[in-house]
């Protein structure tokens, strides 16, 4: 069974301004080399592709160097000249399991290349190796920051590889929507002054497709959102802090003073605002309303409408900002991927997708 809300949860989407226009407007990738710099990085993007388990760097534990691979497959039959966009898949797992090859168990590789969009896959670290929680020397958000990497590196070499940096989309399922949420909600992670041109790119996306994503990492609105039930003790989401839920239960209100800037830090809502109004979003659930479970709608649905309100908790909503969504409820990935691959050609990928089939 299928059920779709489009912005305003009416029945209509609202498109971009005009076809042409990026609907985010996102830096050129600062890549020109400086005096002083150290040589740019060599490709590593060598021979025909598809490049599989290409290292992304960002990890500097030989022991865990394949979280940070990715694989990324070209269209064929492109035509000269023309730079293509890029869909960047990330895999769920409640960030401490799962391989970016979950891409491969359905048809969202071949469908996006046949309609002329590169695809990329990514591996991450785990909170397990290190929870999400802040400190003075504590790197935390590994999962999120190595997402962000990726996205960063795959934008430096794009353009040698037919890819245009500028038009970039994030999908994942589960704890990679909830990164691909994070991620386009954030600020910009680009450090302008690195010697390191990869660590000079934009994080910034202009569209993105989360399936069955939370929009909140924070126990206490998850409380809130699915009032009655244990949701909040969901053990992946006291995991990604360290904590089992029997000592989350037991010491609720001591831990929720102490880890506050650290659920906060973690949820993408916290950084939702006027900057990000134009982010165009394909939302994607398979649970129908009313079965409580860390996959469930009302998460998606808490950040479109910010119902139920939540004392202590005030974020901006698609709806606020006047985003252009699209929120469906289906069984069938394979149907949902059709539907997000229609959704992203006719908004921020059109342009590009256009040129590179014609």
């Amino acid at each position: 069974m299928w059920t779709r809300h489009a912005s305003s949860f009416g029945l209509h989407l609202l498109p971009c301004a005009l076809a042409l226009v990026l609907c985010v407007a996102v830096d050129a990738p600062a890549d020109n080399p400086r005096p002083g710099d150290p040589p740019p990085p060599s490709s590593p993007f060598l021979g025909p592709p598809p490049y599989l388990d290409v290292p992304y760097g960002g990890d500097s534990d030989p022991d865990q160097l394949g979280n940070n691979l990715l694989d990324l497959w070209l269209p064929e039959n492109v035509p000269p000249q023309t730079l293509v966009p890029l869909l960047i898949f990330v895999h769920g797992g409640g960030f401490d399991a799962g391989r970016k090859e979950a891409a491969y168990g359905t048809n969202l590789v071949p469908l996006f290349l046949e309609a002329g969009v590169a695809v990329a896959t990514i591996n991450y670290r785990f909170s397990s190796q290190l929870p999400f929680i802040q400190s003075s020397n504590n790197p935390h958000l590994i999962s999120l920051l190595d997402s962000a990497r990726a996205l960063q590196f795959l934008r430096f070499f794009g353009p040698d590889l037919g890819i245009d940096p500028l038009q970039v989309a994030i999908n994942g399922t589960s704890a990679g929507g909830g990164i691909s949420l994070w991620l386009a909600f954030h600020d910009d992670l680009a450090s302008p002054d690195s010697p390191d041109p990869i660590q000079r790119q934009s994080t910034r996306v202009d569209c993105i497709g989360p399936y069955k994503a939370q929009t909140t990492y924070d126990p206490r609105e998850i409380k809130g959102i699915l009032p009655g039930t244990d949701v909040y003790l969901d053990p992946y989401l006291m995991a990604i802090y360290g904590l089992t839920p029997e000592e989350y239960q037991q010491n609720e209100d001591e831990l929720n003073t102490k880890l506050d800037a650290s659920f906060r830090d973690t949820t993408p809502l916290t950084y939702l605002d006027a900057a990000d109004s134009a982010i165009d979003v394909f939302m994607h659930y398979e649970l129908p309303f009313g079965h409580p479970d860390i996959h469930s709608p009302e998460l998606g649905r808490y950040a479109i409408t910010g119902e139920p309100h939540i004392e202590g908790f005030q974020h901006e909503t698609f709806e606020s900002l006047g985003m252009n969504y699209l929120f469906e409820i289906g069984d069938d990935e394979d149907e949902a991927n059709m539907h997000m691959l229609d959704f992203l050609l006719a908004h921020c990928l059109q342009s590009i997708a256009a040129r590179a089939t014609e």
